[in-house]
């Protein structure tokens, strides 16, 4: 079965963040096992549900 894979931009619209968040979070390894095509990065389904699992997005204030 192929993972729904989804995009930076996909990704920060979700969370309600920008793409340099979501980005940063890659470059943190805070979310992992990201793919990359391209110039694209992709992020597998699981990889944002553990992300979201273990605490998500930093809190907005």
């Amino acid at each position: 079965m192929i993972e729904k894979m989804y995009t930076v931009k996909e990704v920060a619209e979700m969370l309600k963040t920008s793409e340099i968040t979501i980005r940063r979070y890659i470059n943190e390894e805070k979310i992992k096992n990201t793919a990359y095509c391209g110039n694209k990065h992709l992020i597998p389904e699981t990889s944002l549900k553990e992300f979201l699992v273990n605490g998500g997005s930093e809190p907005k204030l």
